[in-house]
């Protein structure tokens, strides 16, 4: 039995490689939010296949970066 894809995300060089292969998938683009680095992160999906590219100037419209750790909330027992 052959291996099935189930996830295959890859970077792309920049946007206009991001763009061609989106247009050769017939798919848009989409913003996915900002890098660690503030760059603007833009991706196109087909299928089980992503691509991304990042943007070379800053982020006009970075979100923030959130983490709650899973330990933060837990149910105690009153002991």
């Amino acid at each position: 039995m052959a291996p099935t894809t189930v996830f295959d995300i890859r970077e792309l060089a920049d946007m206009h490689a991001l763009t061609a292969w989106a247009h050769e998938h017939r798919t848009h683009l989409r913003y996915l939010g900002s890098t660690l680095e503030g760059e603007p992160l833009w991706g196109a999906t087909q299928g089980p296949a992503t691509r991304v590219a990042r943007g070379h100037r800053p982020d006009p419209h970075p979100l923030a970066l959130v983490w709650k750790s899973p330990l933060e909330h837990l149910e105690t027992s009153g002991e």
